[in-house]
């Protein structure tokens, strides 16, 4: 991954021409570490009091989850949480396959 991000800034037009032949299935894979990160951290910052709002969210499904887990399952304590984290999850991979391959198919042609 940071020799990619590396061979990105120095020498841009080669990591582009390389990036054409490669499936969209490596992306999707990254992009989804990347979702599972934010998906078990999100809650964990929500429980200390910082609140998932277009300001400091990545995703729209954090402000979602969060929201949702503010107004309907806030009774349920810890366990809330818990299902705020699949939330994100479960709500991020369709939009992240979408625009995944939207994207791909875009940047290939």
């Amino acid at each position: 991954m940071f020799r990619q991000l590396i061979k990105l800034l120095t020498d841009p037009n080669a990591f582009f021409n390389n990036a054409r032949t490669e499936s969209w299935k490596p992306c999707f894979i990254f992009f989804l570490w990347v979702t599972l990160i934010i998906a078990v951290i999100t809650p964990i910052v929500n429980f200390f009091g910082i609140e998932s709002t277009d300001a400091s969210s990545s995703y729209q499904a954090q402000i979602l989850a969060y929201n949702f887990v503010k107004n309907s399952l806030q009774t349920y304590g810890f366990l809330a949480y818990i299902i705020e984290a699949v939330l994100i999850f479960a709500l991020a991979i369709p939009i992240l396959l979408f625009l995944t391959i939207f994207l791909h198919s875009i940047y290939r042609a």
